[in-house]
């Protein structure tokens, strides 16, 4: 299961691996300090938009990222397979427009339309992992 404070403290590492302060790295993604401390302390994670631009900061994969470690180059697939899966187990059920859902089957008394079905997971992960396999052989 993915872990905010290992991420946070990941974040932190590779951020003083670089030189930088706090501020140095809100300055770059254009937030504030503040920000960064919640993030490397692990009481909140940075937004969707800023994931790809960290990562090319640090100097690091979405996977290293999520996993709160550099991954060796031998353990990749494994780690990568590893912490996808945790991903989308902690994104299922969590989608911010349940909300909205709500609301407008209030509207029309019809059910909200679940985001990602239980039974469609594998589907779509295995579907991810070839369309990365097809990007890593482009590369």
């Amino acid at each position: 299961m993915m872990n905010q404070i290992k991420i946070g403290a990941f974040i932190s590492e590779r951020r003083k691996a670089k030189g930088w302060t706090q501020s140095q790295l809100a300055e770059k993604l254009e937030i504030t300090d503040k920000a960064i401390s919640k993030w490397e302390t692990g009481r909140s994670m940075p937004d969707l938009s800023l994931f790809l631009p960290l990562c090319t900061l640090l100097d690091v994969t979405l996977n290293e990222l999520f996993a709160g470690e550099c991954i060796a180059e031998e353990k990749w697939k494994e780690r990568a397979d590893e912490v996808l899966m945790d991903v989308i187990t902690n994104w299922l059920g969590h989608d911010n427009r349940e909300k909205v859902h709500s609301r407008e089957s209030k509207e029309n008394d019809t059910p909200p339309e679940n985001v990602l079905e239980v039974e469609n997971v594998s589907k779509r992960y295995e579907m991810f992992r070839q369309d990365m396999k097809q990007k890593i052989i482009q590369c």
